[in-house]
C-alpha cells in the first residue's frame, strides 16, 4: 500500500530537513512547501496529502487563519502544529481550530512520533488499511538472516537484514523498525550491546534476542537490560513467531497508551482553557452587571434628587429675590452708619452666595436637557477649555501635561456642556493641589468605539470611603462655603445623556484620575 504523504509547510530549512528525515524514518512520503499560499495551491493540486506539519511563523500569511482555510477545504486532513514555545493560550488555539496535536521546537523525536502516529492512526480508522511491521533481523551468519527474513515475510511483515551491529544502527536510524532480532554472539558488536544501542535510540523498539549456546546468565542479562525474549538456537518457527506476536502486541499497548494520554493531556489543556476563559467572561458579566447595577441606583438618587432640587429651588427663589432687593434698598438709604453698612453688606454677599445655589440647583433639577449635538474634536475642546485657565493655572504652579493620542474620530457632543464637564474637573484638580502639582490629560480610543479622556492630577487623593458619593448632588470634600456639591453632580449628569461614562480612580496622598468615555 502507497505510504501516506505529509506535508510541510515552513520557511525554516532546518525545520523542514529535520522533519522530512524523520517522515522517512516512519515510512512516510514526505512533501515541502515554505509558504502558506503555496500550500493552498497544492492542496488544489495534490488530492494524495493526509497530514500537514504546519510551523506556527510563515513570512505571507497568519498560520492560524491558514489552519481554518485548510480545515474549511479540506477536513479529512489532520494538522501538527509546529510552535515555538509558546503559551499554552496559543496552543490551545490551535487545537480547537481543529488541529490534532502541537509540538514545541526544537522538536523532540519522541513527541514528534506520538504526534505523527495519533495523526494516522485517525486516517486509519477512516480508511482501514492493511499496516506492515517491520522487523530487522541480525546475524553474522548470512544464511541464517536469508532464512528468517524469508519465514517472516511470508507472514506479512517488512523486513531488513544485516550481518554487523552497527549496520543494523544505522537501519534503525533511518527507517521505523518495530521488531529486532539480533544473535548475542557477533564478532564487531554483541546482541546485548546492540539491544542496549537500540533502547538508547527509541525505547518502543522491542529486541528479541537469538543464541546458540545454552548460557543462562546471558539470557537473564538480556531481559534485564530490555529484551522481550531470549531464543535458542536452533529456532522453532512457531516459538519465533510467538515471540514477535507478543514484542507487536507490547509495542500496540505503549503506542495506544501514549496517544491516549497525549489526548488526555489536550484535553485537560482545552478544558483548563475554556474554564479559565468563561471565568473571565463571568467576572466581566459581574463587573458589568455591579456598574450597572449603581448607574441604576445612581440615576434614581439623581431623579429623585432633582425633583427636590426643583422644589426647594422654586420656593427659596421669591424670598430669595425679596431679600436680594431689599438688601440694595437699605444699602442706597444708610448713611454715614458704617457698622449698619458692614452688615448688610454681609447680608448681600451671602444672598448672592444663595442665588447661585439656586441656580445650580435649577440646572440640576432640569437634568441638564439635551441640546443640539455635532461632530467635535475633543483635542480642540480640550485647548479651548484650558485656553482661559492654563496662565492662572501656572500662576499656582500647576504643570498642565498632554498625552493626547495622535488621532481621535470626532464625537457627536454639545461642544459647550462637554466643556463645562472639563472645566468642573480642571478646576477641582487645581482645588486639590493647593502647593501646585501636575494635572495629565490623556487621550485614547477603544476599540475604534469609545473616546477616553483622562485627567489625573498629583493632588490630595479621595478616600475610598467616599469615592462612591462623589457624583452625588451637594456632597464636596471642599470644606465648607468652598463649593455647593453640584459641579461633578451635572458632570455626571451631561456624560449620562450623551450616553457615556464618568469614572473616578483615587488614592489619598498620591492623586485622583477622572475618566470621561465617550461613544465614536
Amino acid at each position: 500500500m502507497l505510504a501516506k504523504k505529509v506535508l510541510i509547510v515552513s520557511d525554516d530549512q532546518g525545520v523542514c530537513d529535520q522533519l522530512s528525515s524523520e517522515l522517512r524514518r516512519n515510512f512516510l512520503r514526505a512533501r515541502v512547501t515554505y509558504n502558506g499560499q503555496q500550500a493552498l495551491e497544492l492542496l488544489h493540486v495534490d488530492k494524495a496529502i493526509d497530514i500537514i506539519l504546519l510551523d506556527i511563523k510563515l513570512s505571507d500569511i497568519d498560520s492560524l487563519e491558514l489552519l481554518k482555510q485548510i480545515k474549511n477545504q479540506k477536513p479529512d486532513i489532520e494538522v501538527v502544529m509546529i510552535t515555538d514555545a509558546s503559551t499554552r493560550d496559543l496552543a490551545v488555539r490551535f487545537l480547537r481550530c481543529g488541529a490534532i496535536d502541537c509540538i514545541k521546537k526544537p522538536i523532540n523525536r519522541e513527541e514528534f512520533d506520538v504526534a505523527v502516529g495519533r495523526a494516522v492512526e485517525k486516517i486509519d480508522k477512516k480508511k482501514k488499511p492493511i499496516y506492515k511491521n517491520t522487523i530487522l533481523v541480525i546475524d553474522d551468519d548470512k544464511e541464517m538472516v536469508s532464512l528468517m527474513r524469508r519465514s517472516l515475510e511470508k507472514e506479512g511483515y517488512g523486513t531488513f537484514g544485516v550481518c554487523r551491529g552497527s549496520e543494523a544502527i544505522e537501519i534503525v536510524q533511518k527507517n521505523k523498525v518495530d521488531v529486532v532480532i539480533t544473535d548475542i554472539k557477533m564478532s564487531e558488536m554483541s546482541g546485548i550491546e546492540v539491544l542496549k544501542g537500540m533502547k538508547q535510540l527509541y525505547q518502543n523498539i522491542e529486541v528479541i534476542i537469538v543464541t546458540g549456546h545454552g548460557n543462562e546468565e546471558l539470557a537473564v542479562q538480556s531481559l534485564r537490560d530490555g529484551a522481550i525474549d531470549y531464543l535458542r538456537k536452533p529456532l522453532n518457527l512457531d516459538e519465533l513467531l510467538h515471540s514477535v506476536e507478543k514484542a507487536l502486541e507490547r509495542i500496540n499497548l505503549y503506542q495506544t497508551r501514549l496517544y491516549r494520554n497525549r489526548e488526555i493531556k489536550i484535553s485537560y489543556e482545552i478544558t483548563a482553557s475554556l474554564n479559565e476563559e468563561l471565568e473571565r467572561l463571568l467576572a466581566d458579566r459581574t463587573t458589568k452587571l455591579s456598574r450597572t447595577q449603581a448607574q441604576l441606583i445612581q440615576a434614581e438618587k439623581m431623579a429623585a434628587i432633582g425633583q427636590l432640587a426643583s422644589g426647594v429651588a422654586h420656593e427659596v427663589n421669591n424670598p430669595l429675590t425679596a431679600i436680594v432687593m431689599n438688601t440694595a434698598f437699605l444699602l442706597d438709604r444708610v448713611k454715614g452708619d458704617e457698622h449698619l453698612k458692614k452688615k448688610l453688606k454681609i447680608i448681600e454677599k451671602e444672598a448672592d452666595r444663595a442665588t447661585e445655589i439656586v441656580k445650580g440647583l435649577l440646572a440640576f433639577s432640569r437634568k441638564v436637557k439635551e441640546t443640539e449635538k455635532k461632530s467635535s474634536d475633543i483635542h480642540q475642546i480640550i485647548e479651548d477649555t484650558l485656553k482661559p485657565i492654563e496662565h492662572q493655572l501656572s500662576l499656582n504652579n500647576i504643570n498642565i501635561v498632554r498625552k493626547f493620542v495622535e488621532k481621535l474620530p470626532e464625537v457627536l457632543i454639545n461642544a459647550n456642556q462637554i466643556q463645562q464637564v472639563f472645566l468642573n474637573i480642571i478646576n477641582n484638580a487645581r482645588d486639590a493641589m493647593p502647593q501646585g502639582g501636575e494635572l495629565i490629560i490623556t487621550t485614547d480610543l477603544i476599540q475604534s468605539k469609545k473616546v477616553i479622556i483622562s485627567f489625573t492630577d498629583t493632588g490630595e487623593g479621595i478616600p475610598v470611603e467616599r469615592l462612591s458619593k462623589i457624583f452625588d448632588p451637594f456632597y464636596t470634600t471642599k470644606g465648607p462655603k468652598k463649593g455647593t456639591g453640584l459641579g461633578l453632580a451635572v458632570s455626571y449628569e451631561i456624560i449620562k445623556n450623551h450616553q457615556g461614562e464618568m469614572r473616578v480612580e483615587s488614592e489619598v496622598g498620591k492623586g485622583s484620575s477622572f475618566k470621561v468615555i465617550l461613544p465614536v
